[in-house]
């Protein structure tokens, strides 16, 4: 006779066998990512500490930069007892004074708030435009897809540099050219032919998910364009439209700075009351012509400038990096 086996039926429970899980949104992963990398963390830190600069200028600023102190001029920097002019080294002056007098450290500070400005609203006007653009493209195609991008392909081929001299000369003397001494006018103009290549992005982007299943779903829900736009598109493309403004920063800045070297950028400040009183592009071009006795003058704004652009395009290398879904 065979023998039976009992066969437990329970399963005895097992201690710590719950899986932990815990979700994290895509922006929470970026942000974990993007704080292991050094070079993005180093220039977040420096990007912090220009931008509390440019917005406590007026305190933190050791001189007023408009003001010329008499006799002090041609003052060399700490790290020099006597200047090639012969004069010797004030405390009161840090890193020295130009041909006028003027406190070249006060200058520098004032020129970062300038920096940061051109930097941030020309951005944010081509948010604006650049992203309403490429997303009509990209949702609309069709004669209004091919009308746009040949709009784009205009202003793409039209030189950036040369468009912008035009708008210093043609309206330099006109109210809008005279207001913010004149870089409102930059600005604008810096706006107007900047925008077609984060046009370009956001139509891609637009093109590559407009044709899901969620998109066509939302569509038989009832959902307008605008409304397929603003809940689906947008914050699909907030990653790259992020990455594109932070390469963006640093090089509107290089761009004011070259145009104020040449002496078409920033005019002159009369009074510390007006809100932008220096830029590091008029910096260099009053540092270009006393450049044998003044060495220093020019090259602690360029110090200054390459810190700048540096410190950004880390920060921008981070984010790309940090954004990528294909990172792990």
């Amino acid at each position: 006779m065979a023998q039976t086996i009992p066969v437990s039926t329970k399963i005895a429970p097992q201690k710590n066998a719950t899986l932990a899980i815990d979700p994290q949104s895509q922006w929470a992963l970026a942000w974990r990512r993007l704080r292991r990398n050094k070079g993005a963390v180093i220039g977040f830190v420096i990007i912090i500490v220009f931008t509390l600069i440019a917005l406590f200028a007026p305190i933190v600023s050791p001189q007023n930069p408009l003001a010329d102190h008499s006799g002090k001029d041609y003052l060399p920097p700490f790290w020099q007892a006597e200047s090639p002019a012969g004069k010797a080294f004030d405390a009161s002056f840090i890193l020295g004074t130009d041909d006028h007098g003027r406190d070249v450290l006060s200058r520098l500070i004032y020129g970062t708030r300038t920096s940061l400005m051109v930097g941030l609203l020309p951005v944010g006007i081509i948010l604006v435009i650049g992203t309403l653009i490429g997303f009509v493209s990209g949702l609309a195609g069709g004669w209004i897809d091919n009308l746009l991008m040949r709009l784009t392909d205009i202003f793409y081929a039209f030189p950036d540099v040369l468009f912008l001299i035009l708008a210093q000369v043609a309206f330099g003397d006109t109210p809008i050219g005279k207001l913010w001494n004149g870089l409102a006018l930059f600005m604008i103009s810096l706006a107007i032919i900047s925008w077609v290549g984060l046009t370009r992005l956001t139509r891609g982007t637009a093109l590559s998910i407009k044709d899901r299943e969620y998109i066509d779903a939302a569509r038989g829900l009832g959902a307008s364009t605008w409304q397929i736009m603003l809940r689906h598109i947008l914050p699909n493309s907030l990653s790259v439209i992020v990455v594109w403004a932070a390469f963006a920063i640093p090089s509107f800045v290089l761009t004011e700075t070259v145009l104020g070297f040449l002496g078409i950028g920033l005019r002159p400040a009369l009074n510390l009351n007006e809100i932008f009183v220096a830029s590091w592009g008029r910096l260099l071009l009053d540092g270009r012509s006393n450049y044998v006795s003044q060495p220093w003058f020019m090259g602690c704004t360029a110090i200054a400038i390459a810190i700048f652009v540096v410190a950004f395009t880390f920060f921008g290398d981070g984010l790309r990096d940090a954004l990528d879904p294909r990172q792990k």
